[in-house]
C-alpha cells in the first residue's frame, strides 16, 4: 500500500487527537508505518510572539484565554500588527514543517496522520482577519504563499469532523478551555466547505457527524479506506455517526 497523507479537521474539542491516536495504533497493528504531525496558524514562533506580547501589555487577563484573543481584545490596534508579522513568520517556517514533518516521512513510506494542516492554517487566517476587520488578505504574499502549498501539497484524505455545539461545549468545559470557540465553529461550519472547494479538496473528503461514536470506531473506517484501497482520487464518501 502506497503511503497516504490524512489531514484531520475541525473544531477543537471534536476528538482529533483522540481520533488520531487509535488510528496510529489501528494502522501499528496492520504493520504500517505511520506518523503523526501537527501544522497549524500562530504555532511555533508566532505564538512565542504572541504570548510574549500578550504577558507585556495584559499580563492580568485570564490566562487560558489564547494570546490572539486577549491582546484582540486589550488591544486591537496591536493585535492587527502582530497579525500581519505572524503571517509572514508562518509563510517562513510552515514550508519547512511540511517538508520535514509531512512529505519526507511520506516519502519514506510512512502514513502521515497530521492534525489542522493547510486548510485549517488558512481558514484561522480568515477568521482572524474577518475578527480584526482587515481586508484585501487575498493580497498578501505571505497568504498567496499558503494558498499555493494548500493546492500543490493536497492531503490524500481528508477527514473532516464536527459535533452538535452542546457536544462540543461539554468538551470544551471537561477540558478546561478558557476560549470562546461558538463563533469560531459556526465561522469554519460556513467558511470551511468553501475553502475546500475552492483548493479543489471535494474528491478527498470524509465527513464525520460526532454524537457518542467512539474513536475507535471513525479510526476503523478511515483505516478500512486505506488497507482496502478503497482511498481514490475522486471518491466521495459521506459516514455519519
Amino acid at each position: 500500500m502506497k503511503a497516504n497523507v490524512i489531514a484531520i479537521l475541525g473544531p477543537v474539542g471534536v476528538g482529533k487527537s483522540t481520533i488520531i491516536n487509535a488510528l496510529i495504533k489501528q494502522l501499528r497493528e496492520n504493520r504500517l508505518k505511520v506518523k503523526s504531525a501537527y501544522i497549524k496558524a500562530f504555532h511555533g514562533p508566532s505564538f512565542a510572539l504572541w504570548k510574549l506580547i500578550s504577558y507585556v501589555i495584559a499580563h492580568k487577563e485570564d490566562n487560558k484565554l489564547a494570546p490572539w484573543y486577549v491582546i484582540g481584545k486589550v488591544n486591537p490596534e496591536v493585535a492587527k500588527l502582530l497579525l500581519l508579522v505572524s503571517t509572514y513568520l508562518d509563510s517562513i517556517t510552515i514550508p519547512f514543517m511540511l517538508m520535514l514533518k509531512v512529505m519526507l516521512p511520506k516519502f519514506c513510506g510512512a502514513n502521515i496522520l497530521v492534525e489542522e494542516y493547510l486548510p485549517g492554517t488558512l481558514l484561522d487566517y480568515i477568521y482572524s482577519f474577518y475578527k480584526l476587520e482587515r481586508t484585501g488578505y487575498d493580497h498578501f504574499l505571505p497568504f498567496r504563499i499558503l494558498r499555493s502549498l494548500s493546492i500543490k501539497y493536497k492531503p490524500d484524505v481528508t477527514a473532516l469532523l464536527d459535533a452538535d455545539l452542546p457536544i462540543l461545549k461539554k468538551h470544551w468545559g471537561e477540558r478546561g478551555y478558557g476560549d470562546p470557540q461558538i463563533e469560531y465553529v459556526l465561522f469554519q461550519r460556513r467558511i470551511l466547505p468553501k475553502l475546500l472547494q475552492a483548493l479543489n479538496y471535494e474528491g478527498r473528503i470524509i465527513k464525520f457527524k460526532i454524537t457518542s461514536a467512539q474513536a475507535t470506531s471513525i479510526a476503523n473506517q478511515i483505516r478500512s479506506l486505506l488497507t482496502t484501497n478503497a482511498l481514490k482520487e475522486n471518491v466521495r464518501t459521506n459516514s455519519r455517526m
